[in-house]
């Protein structure tokens, strides 16, 4: 019997109950593994963002570090410049005047006496003394029997009066004429080599050894005149770094992949073998951002990311800064001016006018004596030297970069469609100098003037200026020379009158003193000086007196008025000096001037110093030296020296073409624009020389009312020996005359000057020719040299040859010493370095211990916020760079506070949408 079970309705309903549970898991199952998928989709997302991160990161680190290189190199050249100035300085100060007392053994602690000894009348007795405490180029040659550099005059011959014996006085009057004439012909021929001498130190320019003969080197004694001078040298080095500085500003590039035309890449534009395929210098930057992007993205299997990746750099805005008379774009061609805006560094030239002075004997006649010569310092111009660049605050130095890509992940929904990914970077070098601001060139002017900002007199060490009212005539009983006029032993040139524009010498601290315009006041001089380093107690002070806002020599009796200014300070010009004196020899010379072109801890806290590969390594420094090979053997005052080829385009060369300056002929319009320029002061200089030559020419009527009638026609020679213009002319056209030929001062220096065809044919060259003695122009010996070959005078169109001097001895001021050349920044305790620069690691037993003091710049990720302003720059506050680390104590005042730099990203990028 079969059993029949009795179905209940709950049975049933359980039953039907269980398929709907089946339906309900399988729905939570979906949604489970949809969440599970969404989580991992979004971390791949999440964890793909971030490698994108990273990768951008990189990338504008290393665009940046790019910068940092570049920077660091224009750095140690703008440091070079100084030499250049410091071995200009040291031949005028030092060398030029051993015949002084004083620069022969600087002993004492009074201000420097750069004074002539006195000059005394045999026959009244009456003394005068050197009025004017300031340097001029005298050379006393060896084997010489009477150094007459000593004295502020040479003794004239006395004059007897009749001898009432027939025959005799004709006889005794010609043999005292020849005398007489003799005398003052050797005065001309003195004051020539005087002049050649300080000529050659200031703008001699290496030639050929066929050549050299009429050049003013060859014409003159060979007193390191193997050396380019000083007004070439720099000039050539400010257009290098020009070139650099237009390297930097290498246009943003926008959409950077690996390759075009794939159909993955977002946003791209060029791929990098495009980059990289173009010849210039300025792709550095890119091309190593894009690959340290770029290789930050996955591996050779995992390349999904990488394959997409896109680079764009962020563009600061483009600035324009005043036209071709603005420190900004002095050097650089007149065609570029109008299209060269800067994106990321500004620098801005300092050109200052300074004028070097030499002893001229000049003749000088009285009723009792004849054929004396009177020392007359007289000034060569040096128009438009370029002292150094500074970085300008209103720029900022930094890299922004946004790097794309595409990721699909793993449980990407849209199967046909990739997600473009974001990122955002930038960063920016830190902690190096270009500078300091010597003089500056104020908002709205486009001419230089000394800096009086806050009390900080930093131009006052570095010129000198001249007043000559006061200056007593000699054997005028005690009359003063009048304004604007000359006499023997009074300086040319001379401020011809208290009208503005005929000043020469700079007047105060606002007048312009360099630049390409000159405003109302005329291009004015100054006499070079220098800090060369600290002194003990060196503060404020160590530039200047106190209030002191432009140094003026005036004329005085003793020493009466002089003041500690720069090597005028003993201190200093003891250091400057060392141990040279007695007879120099040619190697003794070149020994202190390699000595003096070696860093001072002056330097090292105000430029940024190179230092050799073997010093890093013997002082376990954290980076290679930049001075490459071993120590070499000191000389006997301790300096060691080394050649370093840096790379430094002048012009255009092989395959290079991101340059200012396409050709040799684009250098020398540069130069001769520059030169042209300088007219005004030029001009100023030869009226001043043809009236000094008038007031000379004029003691014929002196000489012709005394017994020496028959020398009259040599006190015209020697007139003529200064200028020699048409002295039948009325006085009142002399300023318009031009020198009719190069035996004369002023007919030599603007033949020399402004004698090259291309600058005003037919106005400043004398008829004579370089045939009939004059020199070659400087332009066309420039011409010649930036034309030549390495092998012929060690000069190459892309790279510039620094002879590089190292003293240890020069750094012992605590607490640093020596390693107080390494003055960039450093890290502190709070990045893990003790206060000494000493890292050490912590993990006991490692040993690993590294001094991280630098003398380059370093980099640092910045916030990409702080790219759209500045906490501000004020000269007069702080001197604080405008992006700073640490906090500014900012000038309250509205009027000298500046708010913000002017390169900010571009405005088109909405940063503040960013999120990081």
């Amino acid at each position: 019997m079969t059993l029949v079970t009795k179905s209940t309705p709950r049975m049933a309903l359980s039953r039907n109950q269980q398929g709907q549970i089946s339906i309900f898991f399988s729905a939570s199952l979906i949604v489970l593994i949809s969440i599970v998928a969404f989580v991992i989709n979004v971390g791949l997302f999440v964890k793909a963002k971030i490698n994108l991160q990273n990768a951008t990161d990189a990338a504008a680190f290393s665009g940046a570090a790019v910068q940092a290189r570049q920077l660091t190199k224009i750095a140690y050249l703008n440091w070079e410049m100084r030499n250049i100035y410091k071995e200009w300085m040291y031949k005028y100060y030092v060398v030029g005047n051993l015949n002084i007392a004083a620069v022969a053994n600087p002993t004492g602690s009074t201000p420097m006496d750069f004074r002539l000894e006195k000059d005394t009348n045999v026959l009244s007795g009456e003394e005068n003394e050197d009025p004017y405490n300031f340097p001029a180029v005298c050379i006393h040659l060896a084997g010489s029997k009477t150094n007459i550099c000593k004295r502020y005059a040479i003794p004239g011959l006395p004059e007897f009066g009749a001898y009432n014996l027939p025959g005799a006085e004709e006889a005794s009057r010609a043999f005292i004429d020849s005398l007489i004439g003799t005398k003052i012909n050797d005065c001309i021929d003195r004051t020539r080599l005087n002049a050649l001498v300080t000529s050659t130190w200031a703008y001699n320019v290496l030639t050929s050894a066929s050549e050299v003969d009429s050049t003013l080197a060859g014409q003159g004694p060979a007193i390191l005149a193997d050396r380019q001078g000083a007004w070439p040298k720099a000039v050539e080095l400010a257009i290098r770094m020009r070139n650099l500085e237009y390297i930097v500003n290498r246009e943003s590039q926008p959409g950077i992949c690996i390759q075009t035309g794939n159909g993955t890449a977002t946003n791209c534009t060029r791929s990098i073998g495009d980059v990289e395929d173009q010849k210039k210098a300025g792709n550095e930057r890119v091309i190593k951002a894009f690959y340290a992007g770029y290789r930050n993205l996955g591996n050779h299997i995992d390349k999904e990311m990488k394959q997409t990746f896109t680079l764009t750099e962020l563009p600061p805005k483009k600035i324009k800064l005043g036209g071709q008379n603005s420190a900004s774009y002095l050097l650089v061609p007149q065609n570029r001016v109008t299209d060269y805006e800067k994106q990321y560094l500004d620098l801005k030239l300092m050109m200052v006018n300074y004028a070097v002075f030499y002893a001229a004997m000049i003749p000088r006649a009285s009723s009792d004596t004849s054929g004396a010569c009177d020392v007359s310092k007289v000034a060569i111009p040096v128009p438009g030297y370029p002292l150094g660049f500074y970085k300008n605050p209103d720029l900022v130095t930094y890299y922004a970069v946004r790097g794309e890509a595409e990721f699909v992940g793993m449980f990407n929904p849209f199967s046909n469609e990739s997600i473009k990914l974001t990122a955002y970077a930038a960063a920016k070098p830190f902690g190096g100098r270009i500078g300091p601001m010597l003089f500056t060139q104020r908002e709205g002017t486009d001419y230089f003037t000394g800096r009086t900002d806050n009390s900080k007199y930093r131009s006052v060490p570095y010129i000198a200026s001249l007043d000559f009212v006061g200056t007593r005539i000699k054997g005028g009983n005690g009359a003063t020379l009048p304004n604007g006029k000359f006499t023997p032993g009074t300086p040319l040139p001379i401020n011809f009158d208290s009208d503005t524009p005929g000043y020469f010498w700079l007047k105060t601290p606002q007048s312009p003193v360099g630049g390409l315009g000159a405003s109302s006041q005329g291009v004015q001089f100054g006499i070079p000086n220098m800090v060369y380093e600290f002194e003990d107690g060196f503060s404020n002070a160590g530039y200047q007196e106190s209030g002191s806002q432009i140094h003026i020599i005036k004329p005085a009796d003793g020493t009466g008025g002089d003041k500690n200014m720069g090597l005028f300070s003993r201190n200093q010009f003891k250091a400057f000096k060392g141990s040279i004196g007695g007879i120099v020899t040619p190697d003794a010379l070149k020994q202190e001037i390699q000595r003096v072109r070696a860093a001072t801890t002056y330097e090292a806290a105000n430029y940024m110093i190179p230092t050799p590969f073997w010093f890093n390594k013997e002082n376990d420094v954290d980076s290679f030296g930049w001075i490459a090979g071993g120590k070499t053997a000191p000389s006997p005052n301790g300096t060691s020296v080394n050649t370093v080829d840096i790379f430094a385009p002048l012009y255009r060369s092989g395959d290079q073409t991101d340059v200012l300056f396409e050709t040799l002929d684009s250098v020398v319009a540069t130069i001769f624009e520059f030169m042209r320029a300088q007219r005004n002061g030029i001009d100023k200089y030869k009226n001043s020389l043809n009236a000094g030559a008038r007031a000379v020419y004029d003691m014929r009527l002196v000489v012709a009312n005394s017994g020496a009638a028959g020398t009259v026609e040599k006190y015209a020679e020697s007139a003529a020996g200064i200028s020699d213009i048409d002295f039948n002319q009325p006085s009142t056209g002399d300023s318009d005359q031009i020198p009719k030929t190069c035996k004369s001062i002023a007919g030599q220096f603007l033949s020399f000057y402004y004698g090259d065809p291309a600058l005003y044919p037919g106005q400043y060259v004398t008829n004579d020719g370089v045939s009939n003695g004059c020199p070659v122009p400087l332009g066309t010996m420039l011409r010649t040299y930036f034309a030549s070959s390495t092998s012929a005078s060690g000069f190459s169109p892309s790279h510039y040859r620094m002879e590089y001097s190292f003293k240890e001895d020069n750094m012992t001021k605590s607490p640093a010493g020596k390693l107080g050349i390494l003055s960039a920044y450093m890290p502190g305790p709070w990045t893990g370095v003790g206060d000494d620069g000493r890292f050490t690691s912590p993990f006991p037993g490692s040993g690993i211990s590294e001094l991280m003091r630098r003398n380059f710049y370093s980099t640092k990720l910045v916030p990409l916020g702080a790219l759209q302003g500045g906490p501000g720059f004020s000269e007069s506050a702080t001197n604080l760079v405008i992006y700073s680390e640490g906090n500014l104590v900012k000038q309250q005042s509205p009027d000298t506070t500046q708010t913000d730099f002017k390169n900010i990203l571009d405005g088109s990028i909405d940063v503040n949408s960013i999120k990081y």
